[in-house]
């Protein structure tokens, strides 16, 4: 897929060359359009989050990770992948996202064992405490941690990222249009 969108760009840069117009206004609309495509990508977990979920294999969120280390009398949140999971796939020392319905929170926890009758798991959040989990909480299962491209990414897929990122695309576009196109006039 990479390379067929790299194939298109090339033809759309190859067609504005040939229109007539300078080599740096041709190359300044090929990076305007590549920062489209690219504030598209970004937004695609707001704008579409099941089309992205089927993209990535799964979603992003911000949990408390199992065995969550507490320092100064505070808890660490991390970001993880986290993808849908179907209740008959639930084994024994699966890794859940488990979200709890009156604080929001989602915790990442292994599961000890699971009735199918009560629709209720056993899990533990760190290997000592158990907790009875509906199966209505269940968010999804763990799959990793996120790199730091994976978290620069959430940071950026958000309302408030998107914004910042926007501002500074937009600044860039600006700098590189009056330094090559305009200055080239």
């Amino acid at each position: 897929m990479e390379q067929k969108i790299t194939k298109n760009i090339k033809k759309i840069y190859n067609h504005i060359c040939n229109m007539g117009v300078s080599k740096n206004l041709s190359i300044f609309i090929t990076v305007l359009f590549s920062t489209v495509l690219l504030l598209i990508f970004f937004a695609l977990p707001q704008v579409l989050p099941k089309y992205s979920n089927h993209i990535f294999g799964g979603y992003q969120s911000f949990v408390i990770p199992y065995d969550a280390e507490i320092i100064d009398n505070q808890i660490y949140k991390k970001i993880v992948w986290i993808e849908d999971i179907n209740i008959d796939d639930i084994d024994t020392y699966t890794f859940l996202a488990i979200k709890d319905p009156t604080t929001e929170l989602v915790t990442i926890e292994k599961v000890f064992s699971y009735d199918e009758e009560s629709r209720e798991i056993i899990t533990s959040p760190d290997g000592v405490i158990a907790n009875r989990t509906s199966y209505d909480d269940i968010d999804g299962a763990y799959i990793k941690e996120s790199s730091s491209l994976g978290i620069f990414y959430y940071y950026v897929s958000r309302p408030l990222g998107l914004i910042v990122m926007s501002v500074c695309f937009a600044g860039a576009l600006a700098i590189g249009y009056i330094v090559f196109v305009k200055n080239e006039q």
